[in-house]
């Protein structure tokens, strides 16, 4: 006898589907400060979402490799958010709150191959690289003028924009072997003592991080978010 139970994995892949097709004319809207708010669909996000898994892709990045995040909350993180476990890659996101040695070392610690960074936080993270050893690709979300790109490079190290990468990255997203057990996310933290603490989220556990993000996809309006980049951390206490 069968199961009567729902057969259907609860996977980051799966809302980015459902969402960005059924729900795809409802807007994320971004709002930093004093700058003009910006809006884009969910249809926009999930292609943006898919050109940016192409663009990982042709980085090398593959399966359980981590990205990590460097970022304020906007529609870049949350493209992010989905992009990189959707492809099976594992997404880590790093504490801007922190102090540059302390990122470096959670970094290094999770072997970051590649790291987006919003341009506003450029000059942070470029004190932050003097600590990442394993960091091969910056992505630069926003603009930043040639000076502030340098300070990123380094030997074994190519500094990408986000925009020009996802210009050139295919808009559909292949299917990863993503399952409901496979390693999504990883948090790290340090403690009250300053030890290193590592949280790993599984399929399920990303699943409902998401989905309480960015609140239901047919919501008329969209509650502000909790800081993206330290949600899960929370979550977890």
């Amino acid at each position: 006898m069968e199961s009567t139970m729902m057969d259907f994995q609860l996977t980051v892949s799966g809302i980015m589907r459902y969402g960005t097709t059924v729900f795809g004319d409802k807007e994320v809207v971004t709002c930093a400060g004093d700058e003009p708010s910006r809006r884009r669909t969910y249809a926009a996000v999930g292609e943006r979402t898919a050109r940016l898994a192409n663009a990982l892709r042709s980085l090398g990045v593959d399966g359980d490799q981590r990205v990590g995040t460097f970022m304020w909350n906007n529609a870049e993180h949350l493209e992010a958010y989905l992009a990189i476990p959707a492809m099976g890659a594992v997404l880590h996101t790093l504490n801007i709150r922190l102090s540059p040695d302390q990122v470096g070392y959670i970094a290094t610690h999770a072997g970051d191959h590649a790291v987006i960074v919003d341009a506003s936080l450029v000059p942070l993270f470029s004190k932050v690289l003097l600590y990442a050893d394993t960091i091969r690709h910056v992505i630069v979300s926003g603009p930043a003028d040639d000076e502030a790109l340098a300070s990123l490079a380094g030997h074994g190290r190519e500094v990408h924009s986000y925009e020009d990468l996802l210009a050139n990255g295919q808009a559909v997203v292949g299917s990863p072997a993503s399952v409901a057990d496979r390693l999504a996310e990883l948090y790290e933290k340090l403690g009250g003592f300053g030890q290193l603490i590592g949280l790993f989220a599984i399929g399920p556990s990303t699943h409902e991080q998401v989905m309480r993000s960015a609140e239901l996809f047919a919501a008329d309006v969209m509650p502000a978010l909790r800081p993206l980049g330290v949600a899960a951390e929370r979550t977890t206490a």
